[in-house]
């Protein structure tokens, strides 16, 4: 059914393109024919040749032809666009004729604003009996009218002691209905299962750089499931109310069926959450000076906003634990994002501040994010809590350098502190580490030193982690602490052991250089003399040095 409507949507879409191709070249050859036809040998001969009837008729032609691609460019395509822009169809879900949409609008238009009467009850009795012509899968909002008008039938019996038989077989056939489609969501569910591997395997594979065509394909593939996502989303919702309302009926065939929605909504509200999730990363890395990114982004830079929207909406529905953790995911992902992400629209405008955990005020992105983060943690029990504290204590230390970027320091600092402890309280000693360690090296950014430096100290004492042993020894050089020689020789070793491993290269530079000097250093308190100190080429701490021997030899 989805395969074959999207086989029609491209067609379609093909075809406009090539007329709007079409006209394009007419619109410029009909120009070039009236710049020469006053002027041109050629054109004056042919002229001569056909008559001035005939070369009339030529040029009416020209125009009548020019005018009709005009007209059906227009009717086809709502707004306007850049010429190389493939068309934009925006088609309106169609109705199968005397199908079940068609059919409950007239059961309900024959009802007015009374009661159901034998009338409008055929009508709905046609509905609950259509099918579909053999071989042709119906839409799925064709299914979700016929499981409407199916319901309100039964409804309408439940007065009528004359047709108690009639309701109870119809309600059977009711569940039955409920099943059939629910298997259709199920499929549609693998199919979104199956994009997601493919925008996984993209991201792995770094397609979005090497080959950014596949990846705006693939993107595209995403952004046309969105509306038979909503479909069938909205068709869930439905069948879920039908089902509800039988169990309360008593019909225990509905309590059966019912438990079995709950997995697949929350199995497909999930995968499109992540579906998303992936997609902002392949667009984020889509190369920018690329032609066919510019392009994309030219004709569609709106391509994914549907889809993310979706993702959001359905999960403001739900209470499943992943399903809420994913949300603020996301959440957390769209919020510390700087600048425009390709093919999802502009910038989201997230100057609204709220109250964070501590009270601080902070984007609004980051507090719902956290908020949901934190939802989905707690209500989590075995791997999946472990997972979820190591993921909540990862986008903590984003948000904190996110938001220490902006200058919210006390902001920035608890979260680096929580996302530490989080880490560790589930066997995460090296991502705690780490997390501490970040924090110091924003006390160091900030001058803090002596904070720094007892903060690198507390992660080193969780776990090794490159960035705060070098800091150890950075903020101990600063705070002129390292006195010894063998504390130099130390502090040398343990620059040594961290070459190629700090996250910055402005701090590898530092390293480098910081290395250099203790090994200096070094040689001079073991060589003595008043000679040695010229060899540290810095004239400051030449005379240190010199300073040093004198106050020494006293």
């Amino acid at each position: 059914m989805d395969i074959i409507a999207l086989h029609a949507q491209s067609a379609m879409e093909d075809t406009i393109y090539m007329g709007r191709q079409l006209y394009s070249a007419v619109q410029e050859g009909g120009i070039a024919l009236f710049t020469v036809v006053g002027g041109s040998p050629f054109m004056k001969k042919m002229r001569a040749k056909l008559g001035p009837r005939k070369f009339a008729a030529v040029i009416s032609a020209a125009i009548v032809l020019t005018f009709l691609v005009f007209v059906f460019v227009l009717v086809f395509d709502e707004e306007p666009m850049a010429a190389n822009c493939p068309a934009q169809v925006r088609q309106p879900l169609g109705t199968i004729p005397h199908g079940p949409t068609q059919l409950l609008a007239l059961a309900q238009e024959a009802k007015g604003n009374g009661s159901w009467n034998p009338s409008s009850k055929q009508i709905l009795r046609q509905c609950a009996k259509w099918e579909p012509a053999q071989g042709v899968a119906p839409p799925i909002q064709e299914l979700r009218a016929q499981l409407e008008g199916h319901d309100t039938l039964v409804a309408t019996m439940a007065d009528d002691e004359d047709e108690a038989a009639e309701m109870a077989m119809e309600g059977l056939a009711l569940v039955e209905r409920t099943r059939y489609v629910l298997g259709l969501i199920v499929e549609m569910s693998d199919q979104c299962d199956t994009m997601l591997g493919k925008l996984h395997a993209i991201r792995r594979a770094d397609t979005a750089s090497l080959n950014p065509s596949e990846a705006i394909v693939a993107l595209s593939g995403l952004a046309g499931f969105e509306k038979h996502a909503r479909e069938g989303l909205s068709t869930l919702k439905t069948l879920t109310d039908i089902l509800e309302t039988r169990v309360e009926a008593g019909d225990w065939d509905a309590e059966d069926s019912m438990h079995e929605v709950p997995p697949v909504r929350i199995r497909f509200r999930g995968c499109l959450l992540k579906c998303v999730r992936e997609a902002r990363a392949i667009s984020v890395a889509l190369p920018q000076a690329s032609p066919i990114t510019q392009r994309a982004q030219q004709c569609r830079s709106d391509l994914l906003v549907p889809a993310e929207q979706l993702a959001f909406q359905e999960a403001e529905k739900e209470v499943d634990p992943g399903v809420v953790f994913s949300a603020g995911l996301l959440m957390s992902e769209v919020s510390v994002t700087v600048g425009q992400t390709p093919l999802f629209g502009a910038p989201k405008d997230d100057t609204e501040m709220l109250e964070d955990a501590q009270g601080i005020l902070v984007p609004r992105g980051i507090a719902l994010g956290e908020q949901k983060l934190l939802q989905g943690f707690q209500n989590s029990f075995g791997p999946d809590e472990t997972e979820r504290a190591a993921l909540s204590a990862i986008r903590l230390c984003q948000h904190a350098k996110f938001l220490m970027q902006m200058g919210a320091d006390s902001a920035a600092e608890w979260r680096y502190r929580a996302g530490a402890e989080l880490a560790s309280k589930h066997g995460r000693d090296k991502l705690a580490s780490h997390s501490l360690a970040q924090l110091s090296y924003f006390l160091s950014v900030r001058g803090r030193g002596e904070t720094a430096l007892q903060v690198a100290n507390e992660a080193m004492a969780i776990g090794f982690d490159p960035l705060a042993s070098y800091l150890q020894v950075a903020m101990r050089m600063d705070l002129g602490v390292i006195r010894t020689e063998e504390e130099t020789r130390s502090a040398a070793d343990q620059l040594m052991a961290v070459v190629g491993k700090l996250p910055m290269r402005h701090l590898e530079e530092q390293r480098t250089a910081t290395h250099s000097n203790l090994l200096a250093w070094q040689e001079v308190s073991e060589t003595g003399s008043f000679a040695s100190c010229f060899s540290l080429g810095d004239a400051a701490q030449m005379l240190i040095c010199l300073a040093s021997r004198v106050a020494y030899d006293m």
